[in-house]
């Protein structure tokens, strides 16, 4: 809960009138949602990351639930990405990826100012939604493994080096291509569990975030490491059982 007040605050500081916000869905963000306070931004846009259909236990009402807490804070007008997570063909994404529907989400969600996200791995506490509602397949989870993956960002799977080139299951996701994504002018990533580490040292040293909020289970350590390594400049907003220790 800590870290969704902290990083609902330091979106509220981000947000300004015409502002794209491109939104993934996942634990962290949702809880994040959950935190969010309403204001009176005009012009704002939500949008979805990356697609989240075609699962029987989770599918896009929980995207749009996500997704809809952050238009209500900012009296946000919602863009969802009605496709799935994972298709089964690249042959499939491209069809899909030609329709008119389709093209308009992407198209805004390229022109993002604000990118709000978190890291999804396969060996936290709680794994993350993409790897346990039924989007990815054994097969695929063997495949990530032989590649070297360590986490995925909105659905698009990167290594322990940040490289996320010549990784199958890619061909059929629905996230941003990460060199896009850096090109986003701030970028949040949200980041609850220690076992993300090195998901996150990964993440931080490809560029692919301007800010991270972490909690305190995340040592000392691993944050130093992950911000050393970082590629240009970035702050971290750490937050603290007990911000006046004895």
């Amino acid at each position: 809960h800590a870290v969704g007040e902290e990083a609902a605050a330091w979106l509220a500081g981000a947000v300004s009138p015409g502002t794209v916000i491109t939104v993934s869905w996942g634990l962290t963000v949702e809880a994040m949602s959950a935190c969010l306070r309403r204001g009176s931004t005009t012009g704002v846009h939500v949008v979805q990351l990356h697609g989240s259909g075609n699962v029987a236990s989770i599918g896009e009402n929980y995207a749009g639930e996500v997704l809809g807490r952050f238009g209500a804070a900012f009296g946000a007008r919602v863009h969802l990405l009605p496709v799935p997570a994972v298709f089964d063909s690249e042959q499939a994404r491209d069809v899909m990826w030609a329709e008119r529907s389709v093209r308009e989400v992407v198209a805004l969600r390229d022109r993002s100012d604000v990118l709000i996200t978190s890291i999804g791995t396969s060996n936290g506490e709680t794994p993350s939604r993409l790897y346990s509602s039924g989007y990815i397949t054994q097969d695929d989870l063997d495949a990530l493994e032989a590649q070297h993956v360590v986490g995925n960002l909105g659905s698009t799977f990167f290594r322990a080096d940040g490289t996320s080139d010549r990784i199958d299951l890619n061909r059929r996701t629905t996230g941003m291509p990460l060199d896009q994504v850096r090109r986003i002018p701030r970028r949040l990533l949200v980041v609850a569990e220690p076992r993300k580490a090195t998901a996150l040292h990964a993440a931080l040293a490809s560029g692919l975030a301007t800010h991270v909020v972490v909690d305190p289970a995340m040592t000392r350590q691993s944050l130093y490491v992950a911000m050393t390594r970082a590629r240009g400049d970035n702050v971290a907003h750490v937050v603290l059982d007990d911000p006046h220790p004895d």
